[in-house]
């Protein structure tokens, strides 16, 4: 049966004005599906470039003190003034940010920000009216809150959302708990619907026996979250020192992964007593966690497994890729794989080299054992 003249007149607004509400049930009761080449293929649209698609929403997840709010709270200063996160990714407007961070203290909060405007040499008078904070804790699992939040939403009309951390918003919500979880997740993302193109950024620790599993499976809690979300930003400390570097990894859904990147947190007098300037200031990112230099043992060991099987075939950089290894730690691998004599370089590609097969654990049954074959 043909769709009614009123029917294609609203399937074609909303395809050509608003396809976010797709599909949409007509007064017959219908739910008309759509096709894809109805529509014209678009790219990402940023809301910071490379790190936050408009729309969308991320996870930010971490061990305690890894500096997940110190970041959060730079982003939101980044995209009131549209600079960069990082002095990488650069915001595309300039856009409010209501933050919904109960933990700490209403004055330990503001004295964060403050440092962070002084740190970036920002006025905070000129930045406050962009960065709307909710007032005490809210409970995302209560009617009552959810109500306050969305019509606070639509008067305000956000670019982002920041939830730090979901554990405090969630009152008596159990993590483990999928159908749970799942049904505070989908009201959260629903919250999209009251301020057109926002994206949203939640909090999230991980567990302490993360190690060197995958961000995804380091969070805490239900595998829910993994599947909610549309991208995942990734911080770790390299150790338990307030002052060592942190690590930032981010991941897409529907776009590739950003090269990781590194900051320290820098500390200076402030302009108010007891209130300290704070620059989050870049460095080269530190090694994932979860044993480095076995890690590094076991990388030396597919880099050079990796070039017997196909000698003078890649370069450092393109021997990474196929090992998921960044391009300058591929690099560095194999810098010291030639001074070791275990690689070489021909024409730019990496060969074999006389102690190719020397491994530094060639133990049968060995999982970084390297194979004897010997380039002929």
């Amino acid at each position: 049966m043909k769709k009614s003249v009123p029917e294609v007149r609203i399937v074609r607004k909303v395809l050509l004005e608003e396809p976010g509400k797709l599909p949409i049930e007509l007064p017959s009761g219908r739910v008309h599906l759509t096709h894809f080449h109805e529509a014209k293929p678009r790219p990402t649209a940023w809301l910071i470039d490379g790190l936050i698609p408009e729309d969308s929403c991320v996870v930010m997840g971490g061990q305690e003190k890894a500096g997940k709010t110190w970041l959060c709270f730079d982003i939101a200063i980044a995209l009131a003034t549209r600079g960069r996160v990082l002095d990488r990714w650069r915001a595309t407007r300039s856009g409010r940010t209501l933050i919904v961070s109960p933990e700490g203290s209403p004055n330990a909060r503001c004295n964060r920000l403050y440092g962070l405007c002084w740190g970036r040499k920002v006025a905070p008078e000129a930045v406050g009216p962009l960065l709307p904070i909710w007032p005490g804790r809210i409970d995302l699992h209560s009617k009552e809150s959810m109500g306050q939040l969305r019509a606070t939403l639509e008067a305000e009309q956000p670019d982002l959302l920041v939830i730090d951390p979901f554990v405090t918003a969630t009152s008596g919500l159990d993590e483990n708990t999928a159908g749970d979880m799942q049904a505070v997740l989908n009201q959260i993302r629903d919250l999209r619907e009251f301020s057109r193109g926002m994206s949203i950024v939640v909090t999230h620790h991980e567990s302490k026996r993360a190690g060197m599993r995958s961000p995804l499976q380091s969070l805490r809690g239900s595998s829910t979250l993994g599947a909610w979300l549309d991208g995942l930003i990734r911080v770790q400390r390299e150790s338990d020192d307030a002052a060592s570097p942190r690590r930032v990894d981010v991941e897409h859904r529907d776009n590739a992964p950003a090269d990781p990147a590194g900051f320290t947190l820098e500390f200076t007098d402030g302009k108010v007593k007891d209130v300290q300037t704070v620059r989050l200031r870049t460095c080269d990112p530190p090694a994932p966690h979860g044993g480095t230099r076995r890690r590094t043992g076991e990388n030396h060991e597919r880099l050079v497994s990796l070039i017997i099987r196909h000698p003078g075939k890649y370069d450092a950089t393109a021997a990474g890729k196929l090992l998921n290894l960044e391009a300058k730690r591929s690099q560095r691998l194999a810098k010291d794989l030639c001074e070791q004599d275990r690689l070489r370089r021909s024409g730019g590609k990496l060969i074999p080299g006389r102690k190719a097969d020397r491994s530094g654990d060639s133990r049968p049954g060995s999982s970084v054992a390297v194979s004897k074959r010997r380039h002929p």
